[in-house]
């Protein structure tokens, strides 16, 4: 299992939502951003999260589905810090709950028993402050082969210069192990550093 949260931008305007979400100061849920009653497993008061799963857990799926390949693989998201409260909702039989009509029914008699049919969905409730956001997934591979790159060229380049001025980590989405890949990459950043602040210590008590 991934170490990060990852929260896709799965919008027709994904930069768009990208940039309100940093003038609001926070991710937001339904309810909070004021939008209309949405249905579904989030609700109005919940927001979704992914943590990558292994192989063999997304091999031996059985009337579930998944989150990665959805919502984060190819699209823009955010990565957090786990140190946010999130939780694992109750998992269920995506044949079970087929319709929105079916899942509010259900949240109906149990309003605060989060349920979710994805093996690899976190959820939040109300909100996520930009504080706990640590980087920034963009399809950068997927999107230079399309046909609309030159469209997305302006919108990129302005959330390239938000990450950074936040002090964001900037990842290519495109890949279905970019995961992996930026954790083992984080975790050998963290590693030296941990080094570095270590001799340093050495030095001064020394001195």
């Amino acid at each position: 299992m991934s170490k990060y949260f990852y929260h896709g931008i799965v919008t027709f305007l994904p930069c768009e939502s990208i940039l309100e979400i940093v003038k609001s100061g926070a991710i937001l849920s339904h309810r909070k951003v004021g939008y209309p009653y949405p249905g579904g497993f989030n609700q109005w008061d919940y927001i979704s999260l992914c943590k990558k799963e292994t192989d063999e857990k997304y091999s031996s799926l059985e009337d579930q589905s998944e989150a990665f390949t959805k919502y984060i693989q190819n699209q823009y998201c955010l990565i957090i810090d786990d140190s946010i409260p999130a939780f694992q909702p109750t998992l269920v039989h995506t044949s079970s709950f087929q319709t929105n009509e079916v899942v509010d029914k259900y949240y109906q008699s149990h309003p605060n028993e989060p349920i979710t049919d994805m093996i690899d969905e976190w959820q939040v409730r109300d909100e996520i402050p930009l504080s706990k956001v640590v980087g920034l997934g963009i399809p950068v591979r997927t999107l230079q082969k399309g046909a609309a790159f030159n469209a997305y060229r302006e919108k990129v380049k302005k959330l390239y210069r938000i990450a950074t001025s936040f002090h964001w980590d900037i990842v290519d989405t495109s890949s279905f192990s970019f995961v992996e890949e930026y954790e083992r990459e984080k975790e050998e950043k963290q590693k030296v550093s941990h080094v570095l602040l270590k001799d340093l210590r050495h030095r001064r008590h020394h001195e």
